[in-house]
């Protein structure tokens, strides 16, 4: 398939003969049931950009400089959820708007971490800054800055003002604390179901697991010293366990 799209990359015809090409590509696709659907199918110039699964991926600049970022749909839907958990836990207590709030930040930022996101995650955390504003100016009407910063407010990574439920002791994460890091393409070579590659495939998964894991402490320090893998059975441990 690779050899394929370099020989169309070359070409230099007509529109209608690289849309032809392109679409003959996967005509074997239809021998295990698969099509490509006309309606969520276009061809376009890679420095218009294109969206595919949450991302936007565009060249841009004179030297073709290929970014990938969240596309402003996915950014718009993450922020209207995040100001209707506000809206729909205004009288809440803030232990229970954070233990809310956390899992949608932490979800998104994990996603899209692996792209151009750093400036995208400091926009939401400013909207989540303006609604907690709100939230809190709506609890208190009549009380100052000052007791907002001493009751809902504590000093983390050098920022005053991280969001802080004082009884439970917890706090907000801002998403522009989420590292990036860049995605570590599969040699062209390996194939998942090649005996000989089984150590290439286990590396692979350590490193992602530990990618996953990095910032939980005790357990990531517990998953180093077993290099990976489960104390009982000596098998890998899979990222999503």
């Amino acid at each position: 398939m690779s050899d394929l799209f370099n020989k169309l990359s070359k070409k230099h015809g007509k529109r209608w003969i690289v849309e032809g090409d392109i679409k003959g590509c996967f005509d074997h696709l239809k021998q295990v049931g698969l099509t490509l659907l006309d309606k969520k199918t276009r061809i376009s110039e890679i420095s218009n950009g294109f969206d595919f699964l949450g991302f936007n991926s565009r060249k841009y600049g004179q030297k073709d400089k290929l970014l990938m970022m969240p596309t402003k749909e996915s950014i718009k839907q993450v922020k209207r959820k995040l100001s209707e958990t506000f809206r729909r836990l205004r009288d809440s207590e803030p232990d229970i708007l954070i233990q809310n709030l956390i899992p949608i930040t932490t979800e998104w930022s994990n996603y899209y971490r692996h792209v151009a996101s750093k400036q995208i995650f400091s926009a939401i955390d400013t909207h989540i800054w303006t609604f907690t504003k709100r939230w809190i100016k709506k609890r208190h009407p009549n009380q100052g800055t000052g007791f907002w910063t001493q009751r809902y407010f504590t000093r983390a990574r050098g920022n005053r003002w991280i969001f802080y439920d004082h009884k439970t002791n917890t706090i907000l994460p801002k998403m522009n604390w989420t590292r990036i890091k860049r995605f570590i393409k599969v040699k062209h070579d390996m194939r998942v179901y090649d005996g000989n590659t089984k150590r290439y495939w286990e590396k692979r998964e350590y490193l992602n697991a530990k990618s996953a894991i990095m910032g939980l402490g005790l357990l990531l320090k517990t998953y180093l010293e077993q290099k990976g893998r489960c104390a009982y059975c000596k098998q890998p441990i899979p990222k999503n366990r």
